[in-house]
């Protein structure tokens, strides 16, 4: 699974997106809080892949392209 983009509405296990995670430079936001990996077996749907988002450290405001995917437990 390394490099190739995980896929809108498909399911993985955590386990899977523990590696993909571990070989990719993307950030994961799920709806279940910090559980994410703690059960291996559990599924979850990936909601949307987003290009960026918008930070903001001190008084600077930046966008940071970095893939990042919404995740909510399937």
């Amino acid at each position: 699974m390394s490099g190739a983009a995980l896929k809108t509405n498909q399911h993985y296990t955590a386990e899977e997106l523990d590696r993909y995670v571990s070989e990719n430079d993307v950030i994961l936001l799920s709806s279940n809080s910090g559980e994410l990996f703690t059960d291996y077996n559990r599924e979850y749907k990936v909601l949307m892949e987003l290009e960026g988002y918008f930070e903001q450290s001190g008084n600077e405001k930046a966008f940071r392209e970095k893939r990042a995917y919404v995740l909510e437990k399937a």
